[in-house]
């Protein structure tokens, strides 16, 4: 399988703003295909560090993905551990210390080792020296000085409010200080030098946000985060599209106007948001998504189809096969099986 990165769902219905935003809040909603309405509120917790912004994304989701990656590895030993099974012939006091046991190391999986700049750079394809390491320590003193309010509101009425930091805590790495000093303190690659301290480097993502992107994640290709990292507004489109044909069990018509709440967008102008659209699908199926079925419907595309009355909106489903996307065409795993998909148009 390609590289596929792990992204909280929080932050592809409700991403983070383009540009540097001069207030210290900044909030976005998007309604689920439930009827649910997600809300997620950024704010700086730290005076004159603006709110992560653009580019920040790459590093922010970066540390989700490790830190779900790290939980399955941990999943696995846990697996493989005899001593830490449940099984039926176990007393009350041995399950109980088994599983606090287990809840433990998973819990460790919050804090995400990171030692060098380069083994975000490098997986990102951006070039070790020069400006990197300044740009990579400022995205990462606005996310660590960020705070997250995550509200879901059910149809039925119910509602879960989450507000917490993005990182708890962090052991910061020579190449993320602040201290001019502490960047002419590693070995060339933005790694520590070497010292007595042996406590590992790194973030230690807030336990709340880290619970709620175990229980809410997308698998995302890490070949289109890489590819529209320097075009947000893009990337926020085409992950948006991963998600909603990830999440389609049917066939559904999505009008302008949900659309809108859905992307988070305030612009007003119908061409302009459907032909961004357009261009984030005619994207995926350049990319190799030829599978990918969601068309978008406007006025000026021809006759709408029954039930429609002509609006403006986006047509989409599971995709052809089931394929999902891969950015090996030829050999894309199901990352997701639907419950009797309900095909009713082709693209």
């Amino acid at each position: 399988m390609t590289e596929i990165w792990l992204v909280a769902q929080a932050l592809i219905l409700c991403g983070l703003p383009y540009e540097e935003v001069a207030d210290t809040q900044w909030q976005r909603k998007a309604r689920l295909a439930d009827g649910s309405m997600l809300k997620v509120t950024f704010a700086s917790t730290e005076k004159g560090v603006p709110i992560p912004y653009g580019q920040d994304r790459g590093p922010l989701y970066f540390l989700v993905d490790r830190a779900l990656s790290e939980r399955r590895k941990i999943q696995k030993r846990i697996r493989d551990d005899k001593s830490l099974r449940i099984t039926d012939d176990l007393s009350e006091d041995e399950r109980d210390k088994r599983m606090r046991e287990r809840a433990r190391l998973l819990d460790g999986a919050r804090f995400v080792e990171w030692t060098a700049a380069s083994q975000f750079l490098d997986l990102m394809g951006k070039n070790v020296g020069g400006n990197q390491y300044a740009l990579l320590k400022e995205r990462m003193n606005r996310i660590t000085a960020c705070a997250i309010s995550i509200v879901r509101e059910k149809p039925d009425g119910e509602k879960e409010t989450l507000v917490l930091p993005i990182v708890r805590s962090s052991r910061t790495p020579g190449w993320a200080k602040s201290s001019n000093k502490s960047l002419r303190a590693n070995n060339g690659d933005g790694s520590e030098m070497s010292s007595s301290d042996s406590r590992p480097i790194g973030f230690e993502i807030g336990p709340d946000f880290f619970h709620d992107f175990v229980e809410h994640h997308v698998p995302i290709p890490a070949v289109l985060i890489k590819k529209l990292l320097r075009k947000p507004k893009t990337l926020d489109l085409v992950m948006w599209l991963c998600w909603r044909a990830y999440a389609a069990n049917t066939d559904t018509f999505i009008p302008i106007s949900d659309l809108r709440e859905q992307l988070g967008t305030t612009d007003t102008n119908d061409g302009r948001v459907l032909a961004e659209l357009r261009k984030a699908i005619e994207f995926l199926k350049q990319a190799g998504w030829s599978q990918l079925r969601a068309e978008v419907v406007s006025r000026r595309s021809g006759k709408a189809k029954a039930g429609e009355s002509n609006r403006n909106g986006l047509r989409i489903g599971p995709p052809k096969d089931l394929v999902y996307f891969n950015q090996e065409n030829e050999k894309a795993p199901k990352l997701h099986l639907p419950a009797e998909p309900n095909h009713t148009f082709d693209s």
